[in-house]
């Protein structure tokens, strides 16, 4: 193994190992997103020094692929190796006065968007929330189905373009309405008055009523 130990004949420029340990770690603030070729790249600058198009670290980039780009203004370490800042690795994100964190709770991870959309899981309530920005939507797409388990409280309009199939007890506070026929391969029941065409069917009443085979008129 070759000896680590300098002696007076091993050359050594002090200069030159402190330009490589200064410069191996950087502070920097993103300038530019890269696009078409260097796209998950960015220039950020250390003052008056500005990078070439340096990459950034991400949670995964092969099978599973994670994207979230980095912004312009975003305050960036810099990884250098050998104190070349041209072959620099963006390793993470700071925050900053303009960024700062987006609260202080430490039971809680928050992820906020530029819109004003927030996803925050509070683990010491078990208690995931998303709150979308005014006018925000969320679509999913599930060709295979989808599973809730445990009970669903909806507060606002629900539109469901298909059928539906409902196991167990449904009970309504409110009217119903429909534009098509009702089936019903079991009994009907009302505690209230029921009508069709506006008669009653508890208290109408058959004009043209007489004894033998004749027939009653339609009911009032």
């Amino acid at each position: 193994m070759q000896s680590l130990i300098m002696n007076s004949s091993t050359p050594f420029n002090v200069a030159e190992l402190n330009r490589k340990m200064a410069g191996l770690v950087r502070f920097c603030k993103v300038l530019e997103l890269g696009e078409e070729e260097f796209v998950g790249r960015v220039k950020v600058s250390d003052g008056d020094l500005q990078s070439t198009w340096l990459a950034y670290a991400v949670q995964r980039a092969a099978h599973n692929i994670h994207w979230q780009p980095l912004d312009v203004g975003e305050y960036v370490v810099v990884l250098c190796p050998n104190g070349d800042f041209s072959q620099g690795v963006i390793i993470g994100s700071l925050y900053q006065g303009e960024f700062p964190a987006p609260q202080d709770n430490a039971e809680q991870t928050q992820q906020l968007f530029k819109d004003g959309t927030s996803f925050i899981f509070d683990r010491a309530e078990s208690h995931f929330h998303i709150a979308m920005a005014p006018d925000g939507t969320i679509h999913i797409e599930v060709s295979g189905g989808a599973t809730i388990d445990g009970p669903v409280t909806i507060n606002g309009n629900v539109n469901i373009n298909g059928d539906t199939h409902i196991v167990g007890t449904t009970s309504v506070d409110g009217d119903v309405s429909a534009t098509k026929n009702i089936h019903s391969d079991a009994q009907i029941s009302a505690t209230d008055e029921v009508k069709g065409g506006g008669v009653s069917l508890t208290k109408h009443v058959h004009p043209g009523v007489a004894s033998g085979g004749a027939k009653t008129l339609k009911p009032e």
